[in-house]
């Protein structure tokens, strides 16, 4: 199983986060290994992870870089989730060798009344295997 999948499958199994965010009209949770939100997503409380470093990172030895979109209509809804996340994942074995590193980033004010709160969250997964 790849890293990414590996997250996802931790996120998406979480009962602590299926707690958090809503579902989608076939019943799915709102937990997204995508750049955007899904347009036929209704709800509020939702997260969307990506893969943010450059695919090819030559220049950093084993490791790779994502973001966890935490969104929710209230703030601190949003940065449940993102201690949620944190909670579930940091200093968690992510893979076969691999350990996630968490870091809250400042949180994004929605834009509009259409828009909610974001609170990111930057994992790094750090190799232990160097052979």
């Amino acid at each position: 199983m790849s890293i990414s999948s590996d997250i996802f499958q931790k996120m998406y199994n979480s009962s602590a986060i299926q707690a958090l965010v809503d579902t989608m009209p076939d019943g799915k949770y709102a937990v997204f290994h995508d750049l955007v939100v899904p347009e036929t997503f209704t709800g509020d409380a939702s997260i969307n992870f990506y893969r943010v470093d450059p695919i090819d990172n030559t220049m950093v030895i084993q490791e790779e870089v994502y973001t966890v979109n935490c969104r929710a209509e209230a703030f601190a809804d949003a940065n449940t989730l993102a201690d949620a996340v944190i909670t579930l994942l940091n200093r968690k074995k992510s893979s076969s060798t691999g350990f996630c590193y968490m870091s809250k980033l400042p949180p994004i004010r929605p834009i509009d009344e259409t828009d909610n709160y974001n609170v990111p969250v930057e994992i790094r997964v750090k190799n232990k295997d160097l052979t």
